[in-house]
């Protein structure tokens, strides 16, 4: 067999692995999300989260981007999230990882958000997210802040309601 024809095989067998969901990117690790909460969990998160003796509260911020260069129907929604100590000087907990859940009855959209670094309000983090549901703009979500704090535990804080501004 010739080179060309291995390469061949090489890519067809590559590309129907990653299809078939065989080989995952880091951005799509599913294993590392909590995949078992409940709409009921999510309703109950509570507005502080008490870590390590360090209160966090959450404020999120839901945009969908409708800017000339942006499709027709707006950009995917888009956020971020400050995960704040209710003292500076406490510091924050260990954050392994972040993840946001919206909820507009009946549905409820989740992802894994990318730390940004320190949150504007001082002593806290930012973390963001992209490509959401095309939620909007003009309503409010419920915003669920999930904090994996150690490799078998995440626990959920409530940001609230928030509304989904429109950015042009």
């Amino acid at each position: 067999m010739d080179t060309m024809g291995r390469l061949a095989r090489w890519l067809i067998l590559l590309a129907l692995l990653h299809a078939g969901g065989c080989i995952l990117d880091d951005d799509s690790d599913w294993s590392s999300r909590p995949t078992n909460v409940s709409k009921d969990q999510l309703r109950a998160a509570p507005e502080t989260l008490h870590i390590g003796g360090i209160v966090l509260t959450a404020h999120a911020e839901l945009w969908r981007d409708f800017m000339p260069v942006s499709p027709p129907s707006g950009s995917p929604l888009s956020g971020v999230v400050d995960l704040s100590p209710s003292d500076s000087a406490a510091g924050m907990p260990p954050v392994i990882e972040a993840y946001v859940w919206m909820m507009k009855d009946p549905d409820v959209w989740t992802t894994r958000m990318e730390r940004q670094g320190p949150a504007p309000t001082g002593g806290g983090e930012r973390f963001r997210f992209s490509g959401g549901p095309k939620w909007g703009p003009g309503i409010s979500v419920d915003v669920i802040v999930g904090v994996r704090t150690s490799p078998d535990h995440v626990a959920l804080l409530s940001a609230g309601k928030v509304p989904i501004r429109r950015v042009e």
